[in-house]
C-alpha cells in the first residue's frame, strides 16, 4: 500500500482530491479499513498487535445516526432522506436533484406528497400518472 501511494504521489493523482487531505490521510485510511475487515476475525491479543502494527490506536467514535426527514421523489417516487434544513437533495433512485426547501406538494388524485426536482414546477404523479403543478 506504501508503494502504492508513493506512485499516486509522483503521479499527482493525490493532488485531484477535492478535500485536500493532508499527506498520509489515505493511507491511514487504508490501513484503518484493512484492520477493521481483520479485528472481528481475531484473538484481542492478535487485535492489538496488528492495530500497533499499523500505527492505529484502536480509539474508534460510535457512528450516531443523523435525524433525517422523509421526502417522495417527485420524479420517480423513490423515498429521499434529507438531514433536517437540507435545501436541496439528489434521489438515490433517478439522480434528480430534488427541492427539499419548496416542500412537498400533494398530488390532486392520490395525495401522495411529492418533492419536485429543482426548476421544475409541472410533473405527472410517478404513483397515478396524474398532472400535478406546484405554484
Amino acid at each position: 500500500m506504501t508503494m502504492a501511494y508513493e506512485l499516486i504521489h509522483q503521479k499527482g493523482v493525490d493532488a485531484m482530491d477535492p478535500d485536500h487531505a493532508p499527506a498520509g490521510v489515505a493511507l491511514r485510511i487504508e490501513y484503518s479499513t484493512f484492520c477493521q475487515g481483520w479485528l472481528p476475525h481475531l484473538s484481542a491479543e492478535d487485535g492489538e498487535r496488528l492495530l500497533k502494527f499499523y500505527g492505529l490506536t484502536a480509539e474508534y467514535d460510535e457512528y450516531q445516526p443523523k435525524q433525517t426527514d422523509l421526502f417522495h421523489c417527485g420524479a420517480c417516487g423513490a423515498e429521499v432522506h434529507s438531514l433536517t434544513g437540507a435545501r436541496n437533495v439528489v434521489c438515490e433512485s433517478c439522480g434528480h436533484i430534488i427541492d427539499i426547501e419548496g416542500g412537498a406538494v400533494p398530488c390532486l388524485n392520490c395525495g401522495a406528497q411529492l418533492a419536485f426536482p429543482v426548476s421544475i414546477n409541472h410533473l405527472l404523479c410517478p404513483y397515478c400518472n396524474t398532472d400535478t403543478k406546484r405554484v
